[in-house]
């Protein structure tokens, strides 16, 4: 059986983990960042490409906020996970897993 679901129609689950996210990232990100943030994730789920997703996150993040991205990876569909980790890795963000 396949268990993907389409990228619009996400998970209970996920919708909260999302919720959670957005709330650290509360604590980290001025309004106007998240707002930068939320219209990014808008833009990954139509279609823009998992490295541009990441360019964009880390130049909102930057270094001091950099390991917020790790917090993304339940969001990131199967197909980009391993786009997505070998960013992570690129940009020196390990949590230790794995």
């Amino acid at each position: 059986g396949s268990k993907t679901i389409s990228e619009s129609e996400l998970s209970a689950s996920a919708t909260e983990l999302l919720q959670d996210y957005m709330l650290t990232l509360r604590t980290k990100l001025s309004s106007q960042e998240i707002q930068q943030f939320a219209a990014l994730l808008h833009e990954y789920r139509n279609g823009a490409s998992i490295h541009e997703f990441c360019i964009n996150l880390r130049q909102l993040y930057g270094d001091s906020r950099k390991f917020l991205l790790l917090g993304l990876r339940p969001f990131i569909p199967e197909k980009d996970s391993q786009h997505f980790e070998n960013f992570l890795e690129t940009i020196g963000v390990k949590d230790g897993r794995g």
